[in-house]
């Protein structure tokens, strides 16, 4: 792909995406969707690091995992993502630890730009 350069762990990630969503295409046109928006993401936006997985970036935050994610999540402006999150169980960073993002994207009302929000949030107690 001209002007995409991508690490060898990263092109493995997107082919992977890439068969999922051939697969999706003919299963739901809903994960389809998904997918295209994680492969997006993948090829242009840096923020959603699939190379860095959830429970890794929970690890690295040094919290501790019995932490309410209504505490971590302050401020981030998202009630509904803590009550949707909350809905399916997921109240605590260990719950949270526990998820992937695929996971997450199944929840109702959780989308790409939840995530995004969600992993800026962390990144920030990583970075302090």
């Amino acid at each position: 792909m001209p002007g995409v350069h991508l690490s060898a762990d990263r092109w493995k990630t997107l082919l992977h995406l890439l068969d999922r969503l051939a697969q999706a295409s003919i299963d739901d046109s809903g994960d389809a969707h998904r997918l295209h928006i994680l492969i997006s993401n993948q090829l242009g936006d840096s923020i959603l690091d699939l190379d860095t997985s959830l429970a890794d970036l929970v690890d690295r935050t040094g919290l501790p995992l019995e932490t309410p994610l209504e505490e971590v999540l302050v401020g981030m402006g998202s009630a509904r993502t803590l009550t949707c999150l909350g809905r399916e169980g997921i109240h605590t960073m260990r719950h949270l630890r526990r998820r992937t993002y695929d996971d997450l994207l199944d929840i109702r009302n959780i989308g790409i730009t939840s995530i995004k929000a969600l992993k800026r949030r962390l990144w920030m107690y990583v970075e302090e």
